[in-house]
């Protein structure tokens, strides 16, 4: 288990609405397709043979994943609720997601790091730690049923990427990179979930990456390509 391989027993993710933050998108139920005011997510470990303690500081829980842990008629701020929870469950060391290295391990703000800072008692502000391995140890992990999908997304790519390439797109002397980069962005928007970084095709006459957009030019036979290209 990842907690307790990085030696940490509690993690808190936080997450505020038009603001998501990555692991917490990944954690939501079918009925929360984003934060809510602010999300305040708490896994928590008690040791070994003993579950995982998984709360949401909300008034609602989220599914049958994250149990409410708020409730705003007996505390009124959230964040007071939340440095409650520590107390109570007294851990060793309190991982928040922050890192210089990666941004889908990043997710608490300065914002939210201080409004938590000042809501814990003082003994608990120093077992705060930066963590960034349990965020992508968690994205990266994939399920059965997602890795049994993988051959399909791969042969879509490699289909998808044959065809750009192909004289159905290109004809020498006329089509210009550009023109493919279109056709690209073009064929792959006609797929689910297509929100993706921009494609780029380069020749070899195309010597600068910084620069390519500026140049594009019409592709002759028997150039060779580079394509750059998430599907």
């Amino acid at each position: 288990m990842i907690m307790r391989e990085q030696g940490v027993d509690m993690w808190v993710l936080v997450a505020r609405e038009n603001f998501e933050e990555p692991v917490v998108a990944s954690m939501l139920d079918a009925e929360s397709f984003s934060a809510r005011r602010r999300t305040i997510l708490v896994f928590f470990d008690p040791g070994v043979g003993k579950p995982i303690e998984r709360l949401t500081v909300s008034r609602y829980g989220l599914g049958d994943m994250f149990k409410a842990a708020w409730m705003p008629e007996a505390q009124p701020d959230q964040w007071l609720r939340l440095a409650e929870i520590i107390a109570q469950r007294n851990p060793r060391k309190i991982a928040i997601n922050s890192s210089k290295l990666t941004a889908y391990a990043d997710g608490m703000t300065l914002s939210a790091h201080d409004e938590m800072m000042e809501a814990l008692p003082a003994p608990f502000k120093s077992r705060v730690i930066r963590d960034e391995v349990l965020a992508v140890r968690w994205l990266e992990t994939r399920t059965p049923s997602e890795m049994a999908r993988y051959p399909q997304i791969v042969a879509l790519a490699h289909a998808i990427i044959g065809e750009g390439l192909s004289d159905k797109v290109i004809t020498a002397g006329v089509t210009t990179t550009d023109d493919v980069v279109w056709w690209f962005r073009g064929r792959i928007a006609e797929k689910p979930g297509s929100n993706l970084p921009w494609p780029s095709v380069a020749g070899e006459w195309m010597k600068r990456w910084t620069v390519i957009r500026s140049l594009s030019k019409a592709i002759c036979s028997g150039r060779i390509l580079e394509l750059h290209i998430c599907v």
